[in-house]
């Protein structure tokens, strides 16, 4: 998980950097990507405590609603062939779509109490109580 964050951060920096070139110049845009990229590159700190996590999560989630609500704004006006010509509208729908991983290690982090609890916990553990 912690790879594919990196990955998102530095795409999300190239979607920003490629923006540059658009002749309007979507300034807002570029400094959502940069968001984005800073939100995914936080993940990769090691113990982030609960509300930190909080305030995080809920900033990955207005910055998904952003790019998706960017995207169906935009959504009207594309042509037939605008995944291919349109590169602000695939950016922000790449973008909305890669924030999904970001938020979901905000989620998991606040699942947690404290930083041996994480570590302990498998991806197929059985609660404590149902064991036998």
């Amino acid at each position: 998980m912690k790879c594919l964050n990196a990955a998102i951060s530095a795409g999300l920096v190239l979607l920003a950097l490629l923006h540059l070139g658009v002749p309007a110049r979507p300034y807002l845009l570029i400094g959502m990507y940069g968001c984005g990229a800073a939100l995914a590159l936080i993940t990769l700190i090691p113990g982030v405590g609960q509300w930190p996590a909080r305030i995080l999560a809920v900033c990955a989630t207005a910055c998904m609603l952003f790019f998706f609500a960017g995207f169906f704004q935009m959504a009207p006006r594309l042509g037939e062939a605008w995944y291919a010509v349109h590169l602000p509208a695939l950016g922000q729908l790449i973008a909305a779509f890669a924030m999904l991983p970001v938020l979901s290690e905000y989620s998991c982090l606040m699942k947690a109490d404290c930083v041996q609890a994480r570590k302990a916990r498998g991806f197929f553990s059985v609660p404590e109580r149902l064991r036998f």
